[in-house]
């Protein structure tokens, strides 16, 4: 996918907003500003189309988010698939549920059509990038108002922006360099690891999710576009010392009793820095952070993409409005707004994998959930579940009905 901008072109100008990583929460984010008649630029230290490590599941609520923001038509015709149901193991003991809803895809697919429809939308598209937040206070322009800096890793100013979202992923905190807003990881957290591949025992059907659980961590697989098989893990930092990934995850799934070859293995891993974080504030001055860059709690079946969408859902309206006008009262407000839309959402996850934590006691609620299927069925509804918010399309405060902040 080419750039619709270069950074010379792109520097000799103040955009309205400047949205930093076009993931899901960002492309979402930049799709919903742009739209509201801002001038947008997308920016993203990658090339696209890129891989990501990703459990590649979309659960109902992300679903709900995508088809709000009508993308999600391109996105079943990069090839979705839907979900039906949910396979989870530990030891000798499984469980089956039904899934109400979902896709599977992979976010080398679904990441090149968000930022398409951001370009649809009226974005710019500037990829190979890497930008970090200057940590001045927003400079003055003469008669064109206050705005941000972004600058390169050598410290040259590259772009400025009334307004910066940033949708930089986990791996974040050289991006803003702001003392009240650095990421505090917590120590025990795992850390990810994905691969995707064609070469894989058949036994993986389309239409399911399998967990395997074990004292080292859980792996996911899931069918995605293309006949691929993708795969991902939350892995003990101990685990992985004189062992690589691979061979760390091809236990786990032996250990749960699905079925694993050498081929489904044999490939590139890619990996994620420590999963569960919390951001210590997620806006200052003409700065709003946004997706896993504002925080992230290992999730189970689907839930980090619809908090990122959550995010870049709500933070639209937001930013686009203070483009036109800055309040501080915006700080505090997204502030609020992020722990009622994504973190308060987020304890569920953080409470399941804690339990991942323990196999046995994994082992002892399979054995209930078998006895009691409908006590399973109530769990994967409640996490699936679509969640609505006036945020999503109206701030509070611009004339719509709403919740105040």
């Amino acid at each position: 996918m080419d750039a619709t901008i270069d950074l010379t072109t792109a520097s000799g100008r103040i955009w309205d907003v400047v949205v930093v990583g076009a993931g899901v929460a960002g492309a979402t984010a930049a799709i919903g500003i742009a739209r509201r008649g801002a001038s947008v630029l997308l920016v993203d230290r990658k090339a696209f189309p890129r891989d990501k490590v990703c459990g590649a599941c979309l659960n109902n609520d992300a679903v709900a988010g995508l088809k709000a923001l009508g993308v999600l038509e391109p996105i079943m015709r990069a090839g979705a698939l839907p979900l039906g149901a949910y396979e989870l193991r530990s030891g000798l003991r499984s469980v089956t549920l039904d899934l109400p809803g979902g896709l599977s895809i992979s976010r080398r697919a679904m990441d090149a059509v968000l930022v398409e429809q951001a370009i649809a939308a009226g974005c710019e598209f500037l990829s190979g990038v890497t930008l970090r937040v200057d940590s001045d206070s927003p400079a003055t322009g003469g008669g064109e108002g206050e705005y941000r800096q972004l600058s390169d890793p050598a410290g040259n100013v590259a772009l400025r922006g009334r307004i910066v979202v940033m949708a930089t992923g986990l791996a974040s905190d050289q991006h803003i360099p702001q003392p009240q807003m650095q990421v505090v990881a917590k120590p025990e957290s795992r850390v990810g690891f994905g691969i995707s591949t064609s070469n894989y025992p058949r036994a993986y059907r389309e239409g399911t999710i399998y967990m395997a659980v074990a004292a080292n961590g859980y792996v996911g697989a899931s069918r995605t576009e293309h006949g691929q098989l993708n795969i991902a893990a939350a892995i003990d930092r101990q685990a992985l010392r004189g062992e690589s990934a691979a061979a760390v995850c091809g236990a786990i799934l032996r250990e749960s009793g699905f079925p694993v070859s050498e081929e489904m293995l044999d490939g590139t891993w890619r990996g994620t820095t420590t999963l569960t974080r919390r951001r210590q504030n997620v806006a200052c001055e003409r700065l709003f952070v946004v997706g896993d860059a504002a925080g992230y709690i290992e999730p189970f079946t689907g839930e980090g993409m619809a908090w990122a969408i959550r995010g870049g859902r709500s933070v639209a309206p937001l930013a686009a409005a203070a483009a036109k006008r800055w309040d501080a009262s915006y700080v505090k407000r997204w502030g609020i707004a992020t722990e009622d839309l994504v973190i308060t959402q987020q304890y569920w996850c953080h409470a399941f994998a804690r339990t991942l934590r323990y196999p046995k006691l994994v082992r002892g609620l399979l054995r209930v959930v078998n006895v009691a299927p409908s006590l399973g069925q109530f769990v994967v509804r409640q996490i699936n579940r679509e969640r609505q918010h006036d945020m999503f399309d109206h701030w509070p405060g611009d004339g719509a009905s709403s919740r105040s902040c």
